[in-house]
C-alpha cells in the first residue's frame, strides 16, 4: 500500500508542474548552503593572502632591504665576472673589497675620525672584523694509471695541514702584520680550549637560536680588524699574498663582514658573505649573499595592526 501511495503521489507530481517534492527542496537547500560556504571560504582565503602579504611586507621590509643591499652588491660585483685566477682575486681584494670596507677618508680625501672608520657606502657601519676563511684540499698523486705522474687535489676531501711559504723567503716584517707566523696558515685550538675548561653543552632545541659559524671547523681563518689603520690592512693582505695563502689546494674562500644600518628603515644588521669556489676545471665561481637581522621587533603601529589582523584571520581558520 505504501509503495502504491508513493507511486500515485509521484505520478500526480509529474503530471502537475506546480507541485514540488520535499526531498528536491531539501537537496536545493543543501546545494545552496554548500555554494555559500564555498564563497565565504574563497573570501576568507583572499583575506588571508592579503594579510599574509601585508605582514611579510611590514616585517621583512623588502624595499628597505633592497635599497641597502643592491648598491653594495653592485659595488662588490665589480670585476667578479673577470675573475679567473688567484692573482685576480688578490687584485679584487686590493682594489674593490679593502677600499669599500676599510674606508678611513671622506670623498674629499680628509681623514675621518676613528669612530667613523669602515663606513660602507656612507651609511652602513661595519662591526667587528672581516673574516677570511679558506677550505683546502690535500695534495697527492693522481690515482689513475695514465695520470699517476700528475698531482691531484681531491675536492671531496679536506686538508688541515699547516702550509705557507717560509718567512725567510719574503721581504715582510712579520711583527708589523701578525703576532704569529701560524695565523691563517695553521688550525690551532684557542687558548684555554675545551681541554682546559668545562663548557656548557648545547641542547639540541636551542641550536637554531645560536649564530651559525659559517664554514666547518677545518677552515683556515684570518682576520682584518676595522680599527686597524688602512696601511696595516693593506700590509696584512700583502702578507697573505706573499706567503701564498691561496694556491692550487684551495677549495673555497669565504669573506664575511657584519654591517649595521639605522638610516634606511628599521635598524638592521646585515651579514655580507662573499664566497669564491675554485673549480678543478680551472675556473673560479663567486656568490654574494646577504642575511639580515632586525634590531627592533616592529617598525610602527601599522606593523602591529597587520599582525592583529593576521591573527584574527588565522583564528577563523
Amino acid at each position: 500500500c505504501v509503495k502504491a501511495r508513493d507511486c500515485v503521489e509521484e505520478a500526480t507530481i509529474v503530471s502537475d508542474h506546480q507541485l514540488i517534492r520535499k526531498c528536491d527542496v531539501e537537496e536545493v537547500i543543501r546545494e545552496s548552503k554548500t555554494q555559500s560556504r564555498g564563497c565565504v571560504m574563497l573570501l576568507l582565503t583572499l583575506v588571508f593572502l592579503i594579510a599574509y602579504a601585508a605582514v611579510t611586507y611590514t616585517h621583512e621590509e623588502v624595499v628597505d632591504g633592497y635599497l641597502m643591499q643592491a648598491p653594495l652588491r653592485d659595488r662588490l660585483s665589480e670585476g667578479m665576472e673577470d675573475l679567473l685566477t688567484i692573482e685576480d682575486i688578490w687584485t679584487w681584494m686590493e682594489t674593490v673589497y679593502v677600499p669599500t670596507f676599510f674606508r678611513q677618508a671622506d670623498m674629499y680625501g680628509d681623514q675621518l675620525n676613528r669612530s667613523e672608520w669602515s663606513r660602507v657606502l656612507n651609511y652602513n657601519q661595519m662591526q667587528g672584523a672581516v673574516r677570511l676563511l679558506q677550505v683546502r684540499s690535500p695534495r697527492r698523486n693522481c690515482s689513475h694509471d695514465i695520470t699517476a705522474h700528475m698531482e691531484c687535489f681531491p675536492q671531496g676531501e679536506v686538508s688541515t695541514e699547516t702550509f705557507g711559504r717560509p718567512l725567510d723567503t719574503i721581504r715582510i716584517d712579520l711583527r708589523s702584520v701578525s703576532k704569529s707566523e701560524d695565523e691563517g696558515f695553521a688550525i690551532r685550538p684557542p687558548p684555554g680550549g675545551a681541554g682546559d675548561r668545562r663548557l656548557r653543552s648545547l641542547r639540541p632545541e636551542l641550536s637554531r637560536y645560536m649564530p651559525a659559524d659559517g664554514p666547518r671547523g677545518d677552515a683556515f681563518r684570518f682576520f682584518l680588524h676595522r680599527r686597524s689603520p688602512r696601511e696595516e690592512i693593506e700590509k696584512r693582505v700583502e702578507y697573505l699574498r706573499a706567503r701564498r695563502w691561496l694556491d692550487e689546494q684551495t677549495q673555497s674562500l669565504t669573506v664575511q663582514a657584519l654591517l649595521v644600518n639605522e638610516a634606511q628603515g628599521r635598524p638592521k644588521m646585515d651579514k655580507v658573505e662573499i664566497t669564491f669556489f675554485f673549480s678543478r676545471g680551472g675556473g673560479i665561481f663567486s656568490s654574494v649573499h646577504f642575511q639580515a637581522a632586525f634590531l627592533e621587533r616592529v617598525s610602527n603601529m601599522a606593523s602591529v595592526a597587520t599582525d592583529v589582523i593576521f591573527l584574527l584571520v588565522l583564528s577563523v581558520f
